[in-house]
């Protein structure tokens, strides 16, 4: 006891955890979003090779049972928030998949992530047993996107089955039966060519005609480059009409392209980097600004030409996944998934960045504090018993079996809990002995 009265007169209440029972708790932290909830980790990003500010910028957050404890969560993840490093602002989340037994993902739009960073964080928040779902898939796709189809829905279900995450309800429907498989994200379609002229179609709306600056991006996998045929992975593009807005896909089986304002402006890549059955992330960007039309892959651009910055051919041309709107013998062969239309020019940096969290390299978890506030009460130590000081003259020695009955003593923690109560409680102050 002499010990711990000596750590209270040095400052006992700078003491920050407690063991209870074996679970660490962290003591009441002013910062602490909210005690309702009662776990949370740290989230940390590693922006440093990339020197921009990542601004509106959504991240994926991949989880398994070495990063949350399924256990402290709602069967669905409902209870799951996303808080900024202010420890107030509550970030927009998205949950594509919860699967308690294995990987989850889910994205979080963060506010801003500063260039060459490696410090900037967020809080992940769970373990609150009434928490309503506080999904906000449009709020993650806010940032000038028209469209993001994970591809994750059954193609067998009621139409349309795509759905679209952002709030222009670009939903698609699957035709001819494409194949719903694991995907690079969660789920994923798999389409056989030439076939069944398996796609998905979207129908024609404003928030899809792009006239000037643009981002389409997807993850593919294929082997059926060398063909000699082309195979789409998403077009909004139709001769009839000036309707040819933008083609995204493998050109005649030789190179991977992307293409603008009928034709106009294309630029590619051998068919070979993305052509050995694996999964590739691939991305074209038409910069209005610089006057270029960019095409990357897998994080690193890899081409460019000239573009004069503005789409004539827009039109009412419905948009597909998987095959052309226009012409047939464009069926892709093999995997697609995340499909996204933006109608901004991302930058390389964004484009690196999102590579990096789309594959896992790009987050830091934290260790797993708990909020004391809502933690259980620490046993109070057993009463002391009170012994009869002995008669005069009678002997002070005792039975060896009875010696040190009613001087047991509480267990470290006990100890260390009630200690911790009577300084804590109202109006008393410090208990020093001998002050």
């Amino acid at each position: 006891m002499r010990a711990i009265h000596r750590a209270l007169r040095i400052g006992a209440a700078s003491l920050a955890v407690a063991a209870f029972g074996g679970a660490a708790l962290e003591a009441a932290d002013p910062a602490w979003w909210d005690a309702n909830w009662r776990a949370r980790r740290k989230l940390t990003f590693n922006n440093s090779g990339q020197t921009q500010n990542l601004t509106g910028f959504p991240v994926l957050v991949r989880l398994d049972s070495t990063r949350i404890d399924y256990t402290k969560t709602l069967a669905s993840g409902q209870d799951i928030r996303f808080v900024d490093s202010d420890n107030a602002t509550v970030l927009a989340h998205e949950i594509e998949l919860w699967n308690a037994a294995g990987s989850s993902y889910v994205w979080v739009y963060v506010p801003q992530i500063n260039g060459s960073s490696t410090l900037d964080h967020i809080y992940m928040y769970y373990d609150n047993t009434t928490a309503p779902d506080g999904q906000n898939a449009a709020g993650v796709w806010s940032n000038g996107y028209r469209a993001i189809w994970h591809l994750k829905e059954a193609p067998a279900g009621p139409p349309p089955q795509m759905a679209d995450s952002t709030s222009n309800a670009n939903h698609g429907t699957a035709e001819n039966s494409p194949v719903q498989t694991p995907g690079q994200i969660d789920g994923s379609l798999a389409f056989v060519p030439n076939v069944l002229e398996q796609n998905v179609n979207v129908p024609d709306s404003a928030s899809l005609q792009l006239a000037t600056g643009m981002t389409v991006a997807a993850w593919v996998r294929t082997t059926s480059g060398g063909d000699g045929q082309s195979r789409l992975v998403v077009a909004k593009w139709n001769t009839t009409g000036s309707r040819r807005n933008y083609w995204f896909g493998i050109l005649n089986g030789t190179t991977f392209n992307f293409i603008v304002d009928g034709g106009t402006a294309s630029v590619g890549v051998p068919v070979a980097q993305v052509n050995d059955g694996q999964w590739h992330h691939v991305v074209g960007v038409a910069d209005a600004a610089a006057n270029l039309l960019r095409l990357f892959v897998d994080g690193a651009q890899q081409a460019t030409v000239f573009y004069d910055g503005s789409s004539a051919e827009i039109g009412n041309s419905e948009l597909r996944i998987g095959r052309s709107p226009d012409i047939t013998l464009q069926d892709w062969s093999g995997g697609i998934d995340e499909v996204r239309v933006a109608d901004v020019a991302r930058s390389a940096d964004w484009i690196r960045a999102q590579n990096l969290s789309m594959r896992d390299s790009f987050i830091t978890f934290g260790p797993e504090p708990r909020c004391a506030a809502r933690s259980p009460r620490a046993r109070a130590p057993p009463p002391r018993a009170h012994r009869s000081r002995p008669r005069s003259g009678a002997s002070r020695s005792r039975p060896r079996s009875a010696r040190g009955r009613g001087r047991r003593r509480s267990p470290p923690a006990g100890r260390m809990a009630h200690a911790l109560r009577r300084m804590t409680r109202p109006g008393s102050g410090l208990p020093v002995r001998g002050g």
